[in-house]
């Protein structure tokens, strides 16, 4: 009778460890994965004007512009232009303004805006200003009468 009373005993107690141990999975939460937005890209950004980029984080989250594009693109933090902007998560849109240079060239300048969540970097827009255009003007040549060009 002790016999079947032990095994009853232990049969329950492995049991117990079972469900236990199947109940306790590691489930992680929809809401600790950082949500990033969509991908914004423009590839004709007049030089000059500010753009405006609306995030939704739902947790601690930082914008940077890379320094390699720091002096054609820039975030405006109030009255400040700065290279890092960071923020808390929040349950109404974050409206980022994007400064850029008025100053027009030749080639084209672009820039990568990444934001870092929960450890995780991304690219939430890619930005390209408007180069200036490039002009030629060709005339017709004539000849005098010696045969040089005029």
């Amino acid at each position: 009778m002790k016999k079947i009373v032990y095994n009853c005993i232990s049969l329950l107690s492995m049991a117990v460890v079972l469900f236990a141990g199947v109940s306790c999975e590691d489930e992680t939460p929809m809401d600790n994965a950082p949500r990033f937005p969509e991908l914004v890209t423009d590839n004709d950004v007049v030089p000059g004007s500010e753009l405006t980029l609306t995030i939704h984080p739902n947790m601690a989250w930082s914008i940077s512009v890379p320094k390699e594009c720091y002096e054609w693109f820039k975030i405006q933090d109030g009255r400040f232009k700065v290279q890092t902007l960071s923020g808390v998560s929040s349950d109404t849109p974050v409206e980022i303004k994007i400064w850029t240079t008025d100053e027009e060239s030749f080639s084209l300048r672009s820039c990568q805006v990444r934001m870092t969540m929960g450890g995780e970097t991304k690219t939430i827009a890619e930005y390209t200003l408007r180069a200036k255009e490039k002009t030629i003007e060709t005339y017709l040549a004539s000849t005098t009468e010696s045969g040089a060009f005029e």
